[in-house]
């Protein structure tokens, strides 16, 4: 939050930032929930102006530590992007089927997808995870969406949940 033009989380403000690779042996891949284009030894990334301290995902990666796969999903009222990536494909794979059968399940519940993509990284075993707008970044114990949240004894291929939770007031 520090390196942004407001450390509150409520401020809305449009943020771009140019990110250059140098020294590396090879190329590298970035990704982010903006628009990123690629320019030479680096990339720009623009984020919307709704965006807050806690929005924006930004990762750079070296694309021989991850597999990544490409799809969509046809939500509600748009054709929305989806792009996982994890060390390996099948892991890549086995997050981008959850990540559709929860859109589907989230749409239907919730309304439309309010992002104009789905972005996320399934890292190792117990990795921990951060959501942001529109992207992820989780372990490969818990399920593949921002929003879902397992017991620490479901893994990755096992079904959403059914369990239900119930609120209490304080008196």
């Amino acid at each position: 939050e520090k390196y942004f033009p407001a450390s509150l989380e409520y401020d809305h403000f449009a943020l771009s930032m140019d990110v250059s690779v140098s020294g590396a042996a090879h190329p590298h891949r970035l990704v982010a929930n903006g628009r990123v284009e690629s320019r030479g030894d680096g990339y720009h990334v623009e984020f919307p102006s709704y965006f807050t301290t806690s929005s924006p995902y930004v990762d750079l990666f070296d694309p021989a530590e991850y597999q990544v796969v490409e799809d969509s999903y046809e939500g509600a009222t748009q054709r929305i992007p989806l792009t996982l990536y994890a060390p390996t494909v099948e892991r890549a794979n086995e997050g981008m089927a959850i990540a559709k059968r929860t859109l589907t399940e989230l749409e239907g519940t919730y309304g439309p997808y309010a992002h104009g993509l789905f972005l996320a990284l399934i890292g190792s075993e117990w990795a921990g995870g951060m959501e942001h707008a529109g992207a992820a970044r989780t372990s490969a114990s818990a399920k593949t969406t921002p929003t879902a949240r397992p017991s620490r004894t479901e893994t990755c291929a096992t079904e959403p949940s059914t369990a239900t939770s119930r609120r209490t007031r304080a008196s």
